[in-house]
């Protein structure tokens, strides 16, 4: 299996156990900032 695969494959076991820890652990410590709510990368805090 393709690590891409396995990876999503992890997430959505993860998601139908409602283990958020393991769903955030699939995640980039660093996403792109095209992947941040705003490009320019401003946090949000809330």
């Amino acid at each position: 299996m393709h690590p891409h695969e396995e990876l999503l494959h992890r997430f959505y076991q993860s998601f139908q156990r409602r283990d958020h820890a393991a769903m955030a652990s699939c995640y980039h410590p660093r996403p792109p900032s095209t992947m941040l709510p705003f490009p320019s990368g401003v946090p949000i805090s809330g």
